[in-house]
């Protein structure tokens, strides 16, 4: 399922992923996102940015790869974890 964040603007620009959400969508089907970048949101607020390596069967936990020192983190949708993504992205994600 799609949730859009709001109208777009700025199309192309080189702005960071966590600062998109006026051109990202929530999407609530996980397994859809492997491979894909993504922000990860909680309670509404940018919470990390990684790509999605894997999703459990159930669609309620992911990994999350991220750059630095946290490295690989678990999020899960019980915690009030979101996953959205740029359209572009998303895009990428399913002709993979």
């Amino acid at each position: 399922m799609l949730h859009p964040a709001g109208p777009g603007s700025n199309a192309g620009s080189a702005v960071p992923p966590f600062q998109q959400e006026k051109r990202s969508v929530r999407i609530d089907d996980w397994r859809r996102l492997i491979g894909a970048v993504v922000d990860v949101r909680q309670d509404g607020r940018h919470f990390r940015s990684g790509l999605i390596e894997a999703v459990t069967s159930d669609d309620a936990i992911a990994w999350l790869a991220q750059d630095g020192p946290v490295g690989r983190m678990l999020i899960d949708k019980k915690s009030g974890h979101t996953i959205w993504i740029s359209p572009m992205q998303l895009q990428r994600s399913l002709a993979a």
